[in-house]
């Protein structure tokens, strides 16, 4: 899953700060960022075997500020509480906006 980094900034004050919390401790829990930006670090041209299985290849991921990109959409690693928070979070302004 990824998503657009100016939905990040949709919510204001401690819920984006929660939002951010969210996104560091799943950065920390699942290995799959982590092994793709090791990758990159250094410059292989193939993903990791176990991640082999991607249909996106690695040209296609960057890293910047400890975060993981696909093009210019950030790479949210699997945490059910997060992808749960930044669905609501969508759906809500959609609906509000």
């Amino acid at each position: 899953m990824a998503i657009n980094q100016n939905a990040l900034h949709t919510e204001g004050g401690d819920s984006q700060r929660s939002l951010e919390e969210l996104i560091s401790t799943a950065y920390k829990q699942d290995p799959t960022p982590f092994k793709i930006m090791e990758a990159i670090r250094r410059g292989d041209c193939q993903l990791p075997p176990d991640l082999a299985r991607s249909k996106i290849s690695l040209s296609a991921f960057s890293a910047r500020e400890g975060r993981l990109y696909v093009g210019e959409r950030l790479f949210v690693p699997k945490d059910d509480a997060l992808r749960l928070r930044l669905l609501q979070s969508h759906n809500d302004n959609v609906a509000a906006g």
